[in-house]
């Protein structure tokens, strides 16, 4: 069996686009956090408007990425390599985004860890 690296689905193609977008996010939150200096252990929209809305969206393209990749292996039987690596990562970030916006969400509702 010849494996493939690109996908050649169009729902492949879109995993890799949301991938790259997904990774360019995560870049600019790291760009926009060295040049404001951010010093805030938990950065969110209320003390710091930019950097937490850059982390938030890219959690939530990490995510995205993920469904699209899921949807790509699982539905439409695209087997490129790209996919299982940006399936590992994304997911991995999906997961991570999630304890992070359930922590987030049961602090607001007074609930203690």
């Amino acid at each position: 069996m010849k494996m493939k690296i690109v996908p050649k689905t169009l729902q492949g193609r879109r995993a890799l686009f949301f991938s790259f977008l997904f990774v360019t996010s995560g870049g600019a939150s790291t760009l926009v956090s060295s040049i404001t200096d951010n010093k805030i252990e938990y950065p969110n929209p209320l003390n710091s408007p930019l950097l937490g809305t850059m982390i938030y969206l890219t959690f939530i393209l990490a995510f995205i990425t993920f469904f699209h990749t899921a949807k790509a292996l699982l539905k439409y039987k695209d087997r490129a390599v790209l996919l299982y690596l940006i399936a590992v990562i994304s997911g991995w970030f999906s997961f991570t985004g999630l304890i992070f916006f359930g922590s987030l969400i049961l602090m607001i509702l007074g609930f203690t860890l």
